[in-house]
């Protein structure tokens, strides 16, 4: 496996698929964090659609993939849920990687952001 380093927008990294990791949101909220704000505009509102309707709350192990209209940098963005964010730590971070690993794995992706 090889891993690199990069310092860019997520929106700029190409991969064939981008990662992103989202805290749990509290039961009766449904805005876009504001950490995401920068990004969803690029996806077309896609992440804000998906928190609206509740499908993806941020809890551990949950995890959605989104699919950008072409011109976006990544073929596909995952929200990837990490649970409180009071609560993560070393420990979870792992997991998280695991997860994600899986994820891009079911889905044929070998370019990981």
């Amino acid at each position: 496996m090889e891993v690199t380093v990069d310092s860019r927008s997520p929106a700029q990294a190409e991969a064939d698929l981008l990662a992103i990791p989202l805290a749990q949101l509290a039961k009766d909220e449904r805005a876009l964090p504001a950490r995401l704000a920068a990004l969803d505009p690029a996806l077309g509102g896609r992440i804000a659609a998906v928190l609206a309707a509740g499908d993806f709350r941020g809890k551990p192990g949950q995890a959605v993939c989104l699919y950008p209209d072409s011109g976006f940098a990544s073929r596909r963005v995952l929200l990837v849920g990490i649970g409180e964010e009071s609560a993560l730590d070393l420990e979870g971070l792992p997991r998280l990687a695991g997860s994600v690993v899986t994820q891009a794995a079911s889905r044929h992706a070998k370019r990981v952001a």
